[in-house]
């Protein structure tokens, strides 16, 4: 069983429309697009003074694009009979056990909540399981980030809206923020999916130098999250150790 493939694209992109719909074609996938959102000034449930507080700098449009369209997937799952949904943005390139791991994982879907299929950094880890396509279910000791490609449940979908109500970090940083929304938080090794080298979408961002004010602020309103953090990597690294797990690098 695969579940529902959803590629977030703006419908203006004619060329990574065909890019996305050749690879789909040629695994013989069900797929549709979902129409990425635009945004224009900052909507409502945009936190701006506690973004600034927290990093001393807006997120800039495309930020807020792939903020919104990814809650925008998590809700059409909801909004389905479906049991998970694979989201993939429309710059990755499928390969060819694609297939493969998509259904070794939908096999065990009862082990996690959401899985990257791909990752920006490499990230040490405890393998969980080997799954029957031979990859490697994961559990990352610190988040590896990235958005272009994963697996998640309705529990997780639902507890994802739910955290993500507020919008003040980029979504893969609202994503890896574990000790908030508590859920399985996993990947696959090797991946599935690889990034195709698309000219950003997002857009870059220029700011201008910090004061020295802000930048103590900043601090400050960082403090917490960061403890947090570092306290949930050492809970697992002790809990896989304890556990006598592998937890050689993924490299």
């Amino acid at each position: 069983m695969l579940p529902l493939i959803r590629c977030i694209s703006l419908p203006e992109q004619a060329e990574r429309h065909a890019y996305m719909e050749g690879q789909f074609t040629k695994l013989g996938l069900e797929y549709s697009f979902l129409d990425a959102v635009r945004v224009e000034g900052w909507p409502d449930c945009y936190d701006r003074c506690k973004r600034l507080r927290s990093y001393g700098f807006d997120l800039i449009r495309g930020e807020i694009g792939c903020y919104l369209s990814h809650r925008k997937a998590w809700q059409e799952l909801l909004d389905s009979d479906a049991p998970y949904i694979c989201v993939l943005e429309d710059d990755v390139g499928l390969h060819d056990d694609f297939v493969a791991g998509m259904e070794a994982l939908c096999e065990c879907a009862d082990e996690w909540d959401f899985v990257r299929i791909f990752s920006l950094f490499e990230r040490e880890g405890a393998v969980l399981k080997i799954l029957r396509s031979g990859h490697k279910l994961l559990d990352f000791f610190d988040q590896p980030r990235g958005m272009q490609g994963y697996l998640i449940n309705r529990e997780a979908a639902k507890r994802l809206l739910k955290c993500t109500t507020t919008m003040i970090h980029p979504i893969d940083d609202a994503i890896d923020r574990e000790w908030e929304h508590g859920l399985r938080l996993y990947g696959i090794r090797p991946y599935i999916v690889s990034e195709h080298q698309f000219p950003s979408s997002i857009g870059e961002r220029t700011r201008s130098k910090l004061t020295w004010a802000v930048k103590i602020s900043r601090e400050f309103y960082r403090i917490a999250p960061s403890l947090k953090k570092e306290i949930g990597i050492l809970r697992k690294r002790w809990r896989y150790r304890r556990h006598q797990t592998d937890m050689g690098s993924l490299n």
